[in-house]
Parts: C-alpha cells; sequence; structure tokens
C-alpha cells in the first residue's frame, strides 16, 4: 500500500514538473522617485501662505513625463500640482503635509511628507493699533507676514463711539493706543 502511494506521489510530481510556466518575466528598470518635501517654516498661522518646491530625485537620471501630484494636509487635499501654493486654512498642530506622485505609465505611487503646525491668527506675536484716520477709529491686529518678513493687519475693525442717542453721535475716535502682543511659544524653552 505504501509502495502505491508513493507511485502515485512521484506521479504527480512528474506531472507537475513538466507544466509550462506561463508567467511574465519581461523585467525593465523602474524610474524609482525619492521625494524631499521642505517648506520655509514648520510654524504657520491661519491665512499665511504656505509654499514648498519639492525636490524630486529620479533613480534613472531622467524625469519621467507623465506624472500626477496630489498634496494632502491633515488628510484632506490642497492641491494637484507639483509645486504647492496654499493658504492655511486649517488649524492643526504638528500634523503631516504629504506630497504622492503618481507616475502614470506604472500605476505607482511614492510618496515625500514634512510636518507643520497651524495656529490662530492671533496665537503669533504681533502689535494691536488703536489709530484714528478721518475722523474713523480702526483697531487693527498686525503680525509679521512669514514670506516677506514684514507687518501685515491679520483684522481690522472700524470703531465709533456708541451714543444713546442719535443727536449724540460723535465721528471723534475712541482714543489711541499701541500694544505689543508677546505669545509665549510651547516649543521654545524658556531660559533658566
Amino acid at each position: 500500500m505504501k509502495i502505491k502511494i508513493l507511485f502515485v506521489v512521484m506521479f504527480l510530481l512528474i506531472i507537475t514538473s513538466c507544466y509550462e510556466d506561463k508567467g511574465n518575466y519581461d523585467y525593465r528598470e523602474m524610474n524609482d522617485i525619492e521625494i524631499s518635501v521642505e517648506t520655509e517654516s514648520s510654524s504657520y498661522a491661519l491665512g499665511d501662505k504656505v509654499t514648498s518646491k519639492p525636490k524630486l530625485v529620479f533613480t534613472l537620471g531622467k524625469e519621467s513625463s507623465d506624472l500626477s501630484y496630489e498634496w494632502t494636509f491633515d488628510g484632506h487635499v490642497i492641491a494637484d500640482t507639483r509645486d504647492l501654493e496654499w493658504v492655511a486654512d486649517t488649524i492643526a498642530s504638528t500634523k503631516e503635509l504629504r506630497l504622492a506622485v503618481m507616475d502614470n505609465n506604472t500605476g505607482v505611487t511614492y510618496f515625500g511628507s514634512t510636518y507643520i503646525s497651524v495656529s490662530s491668527a492671533y496665537a503669533s506675536n504681533g502689535w494691536v493699533v488703536l489709530s484714528e484716520k478721518e475722523g474713523i477709529s480702526t483697531l487693527a491686529f498686525l503680525r509679521e507676514q512669514t514670506e516677506e518678513g514684514i507687518l501685515k493687519p491679520v483684522v481690522k475693525q472700524h470703531l465709533r463711539r456708541r451714543a444713546k442717542h442719535r443727536a449724540d453721535v460723535v465721528d471723534s475716535p475712541v482714543g489711541v493706543a499701541i500694544v505689543k502682543v508677546v505669545v509665549p511659544s510651547p516649543l521654545k524653552p524658556r531660559p533658566a
């Protein structure tokens, strides 16, 4: 009985060894992409322009012509171009800014990423300015914009003195004040 089982097993092995392999073994070299994503800063305020010009390095030395791009921040698609120019519209702390590059010829997707934080426009250092021009009082919050490095108004509010009676309305300024706003950063250690 054992001999019959042995012959059956040997017969099956011989049959399967003669089976012709119809696999595709036409290999071609892949033009893999290494992606480096860098931004001007790792911390932005709501409304700041976030820009990035990623560096793409191709293993075959030449860039593929049929590529698709997709930028995501905190899981949401924000752009579909190679270079990123995005006005930060989502408050998030240390979230991934990711670029996905798909080679449409092969269907392979490559990823590169960095981490950035987007905070409220008022959560950074700035100046609160109460001023008057042509009889209209204006309250403005100014802070340094990341791309130009100059002070720009984040918000302006026109103010007028409120009167109890319509006849008492006066178009004079409420007052003039300049206040420096300093917000301590939780990421920077305080000096001892």
